[in-house]
């Protein structure tokens, strides 16, 4: 709905403005790559989420999150390896 889209443009704009505060700020990448999975963004969702694993490759819930993005992208093959490092 019109509302939740507008939740979610609120959201994006302070997760990015956080990232330019913080550029490292692993949870931030994370985040935004859900918010973008939820509107359908999966390859905009990919590359944050892709970023969120390369600041911190031991927090697994962007890997189960990454393999649902490919899944949604029907990138099986890439989603299969995500959902396997989530485990």
């Amino acid at each position: 709905t019109y509302r939740d889209l507008k939740i979610n443009e609120q959201a994006i704009n302070t997760y990015k403005s956080i990232l330019t505060l913080e550029p490292e700020n692993q949870l931030a990448y994370y985040n935004l790559g859900l918010i973008y999975q939820q509107e359908k963004k999966n390859d905009e969702s990919i590359n944050y989420l892709l970023k969120a694993v390369e600041l911190n490759d031991k927090y697994s819930p962007s890997y189960y999150a990454l393999g649902l993005s490919y899944l949604f992208n029907n990138d099986k093959v890439k989603a299969k390896e995500y959902f396997e490092k989530y485990l």
